[in-house]
């Protein structure tokens, strides 16, 4: 289906932004909030790397739960002691995970895309198809809040 190959190339593209939105981030900058009850970079970071591993997994992908995901998962509070996870290695498993999701996004068949998620979305979705559309919306909110603690942190914004 080409529109979920054209999905899975967007959260392939949200890796760049990433990439250049964490660029030069020191631990300080991981746990910077721009309050005092808001997510630090590194909560946000996390966050989207079980997001993505949750959508590979409910898309009918085989990966096992990593234990630093319940530190992430929503409705959890950010941590501003020791790191569960090095922000490295978060990196990692988020762009692997992309390239898992491509993979699987492009490997569906439409019967498949318009099978149950198991949840229904605040945008009222409830396939496959319709979780990753939500998901990719949810994926790049995120990295604008990102973006944002960039510059809360003192560093440049994106050019």
């Amino acid at each position: 289906m080409i529109h979920l190959i054209a999905l899975a190339q967007r959260f392939r593209f949200n890796e760049k932004v990433l990439d250049r939105l964490v660029e030069g981030f020191t631990e300080r900058d991981w746990r910077c909030r721009a309050a005092a009850d808001t997510s630090h970079a590194f909560w946000l970071l996390g966050h989207l790397a079980v997001s993505r591993r949750n959508l590979f997994r409910n898309l009918g992908g085989d990966l096992t739960t990593a234990p630093w995901e319940s530190a992430f998962t929503k409705g959890s509070r950010p941590d501003d002691g020791e790191f569960v996870i090095l922000p490295e290695i978060l990196r990692a498993d988020f762009a692997e995970s992309g390239r898992r999701l491509e993979a699987r996004l492009g490997g569906l068949s439409p019967e498949e895309a318009a099978l149950p998620y198991g949840r229904t979305f605040p945008d009222g979705s409830t396939t496959r198809d319709g979780a990753a559309h939500f998901l990719l919306w949810h994926e790049t909110y995120h990295l604008g809040q990102l973006g944002l603690l960039r510059r809360t942190c003192g560093k440049s914004g994106l050019s």
